[in-house]
């Protein structure tokens, strides 16, 4: 069984620009629902020797004390647009970028969709390869 990702539908979800040195994490606080997400980090000032925009982090908070537990993260590549499958640990989660200190700024989009439960699973086993 193949997942044909031409016909995956991306709703936007934040976008962010961040100047400074260093760059400052930031945490989108969408609240997504849906485990399968694509992020692009821009840089237009890039060395050779830069392949990391930073790091992707899975947030989510627990319900009664509203503590904010970070579970998964994923390495973000520079100028490429990535694709990530986080696990269904609550409802809602959040996002947390955590740039790396060298990148002077970045302009960060990020997607989510809405595929099926099952075409998550298989998209997550594809990507495991």
């Amino acid at each position: 069984m193949t997942l044909e990702l031409t016909h995956v539908t991306w709703r936007l979800a934040a976008q962010a620009s961040l100047v400074g040195k260093p760059l400052a994490p930031v945490t989108f606080n969408f609240p997504f629902k849906d485990r399968v997400i694509r992020v692009q980090a821009r840089c237009n000032n890039v060395k050779p020797t830069w392949h990391t925009a930073g790091y992707l982090t899975q947030v989510i908070t627990l319900s009664g004390a509203g503590t904010k537990v970070p579970l998964m993260s994923k390495r973000v590549l520079l100028n490429e647009q990535c694709i990530f499958v986080y696990p269904q640990a609550a409802k809602y989660f959040n996002l947390r970028l955590e740039p790396v200190r060298w990148v002077p700024s970045l302009a960060v989009t990020v997607w989510y969709s809405t595929v099926s439960v099952a075409d998550a699973d298989l998209l997550e086993a594809l990507l495991m390869r």
